[in-house]
């Protein structure tokens, strides 16, 4: 006999308790919601959120010290509503002060969002002025977008040079996707000279990172080389291979 008990309206599953909901970050929260038939109390939600609020706390209270890492923390988490109400004119404010301390990852962060518009006006030129700080700092990161900007004329004129220049930077710092996007500069002869052999290394490099978009392009960029070519571009990117395992 199956034995089926009675449900008590208005109970809530042990597996919905505060702490239980407290150990998982409140994005996975809305995503169990979505993809299950469950419906969490809001408070319960809220609650969770709560009981993680003192290392939010302790990051506010350094980030106010002029604590540039912790202001660019406290700006990702408002940005992206991680343990709070997502705000993006909260998450400006703190990449402001973080950038205003000459932090590489607050002027990223703040020129991304001039970049993208969002809780500040769009405005590309003052985006790239942003960018250009942290790239020049070394952040393969901001020369990668950098390199995007100049490819495609925003916040300045195209100009192909620069965007290779750039991107060969991140490429260098080991950025996955500037080795994609460099290679197809060297394929198509944009800002340099064509190269169908490095552009081959490059998008196989690229490929081994894991960037799908690049086995497409290393595929058609094969069909250009002779036997020769490919037996350099073959022994090149073993050469790299070798020097990345060290």
């Amino acid at each position: 006999m199956i034995s089926l008990r009675r449900r008590i309206p208005g109970a809530v599953p042990a597996c919905f308790s505060i702490p239980f909901l407290a150990s998982f970050p409140p994005a996975f929260l809305v995503t169990a919601v979505l993809m299950t038939s469950f419906v969490v109390p809001a408070f319960l939600v809220t609650a969770a959120m709560a009981e993680s609020t003192p290392g939010i706390q302790q990051l506010e209270a350094a980030a106010k010290q002029g604590d540039a890492v912790a202001q660019v923390r406290l700006g990702r988490l408002y940005e992206y509503g991680d343990r709070v109400p997502p705000d993006f004119a909260r998450a400006v404010t703190w990449y402001q002060l973080a950038a205003n301390l000459g932090d590489a990852r607050g002027r990223l962060e703040l020129g991304m969002k001039y970049y993208d518009g969002k809780g500040v006006k769009r405005d590309y030129v003052e985006a790239l002025r942003l960018v250009t700080l942290a790239a020049e700092q070394g952040l393969a990161q901001a020369q990668y977008q950098l390199g995007l900007m100049y490819r495609r004329g925003l916040g300045a004129k195209v100009d192909f040079a620069k965007a290779v220049g750039w991107l060969r930077k991140a490429a260098e710092n080991g950025h996955p996707r500037a080795l994609a996007r460099l290679g197809v500069m060297y394929m198509e002869g944009a800002g340099v000279e064509r190269d169908d052999v490095e552009a081959y290394v490059l998008l196989t490099l690229a490929d081994k990172k894991g960037i799908i978009a690049a086995k497409g392009r290393r595929s058609i960029v094969k069909r250009r080389l002779g036997p020769d070519q490919l037996a350099a571009a073959e022994r090149r990117i073993a050469e790299q291979s070798r020097k990345a395992a060290r």
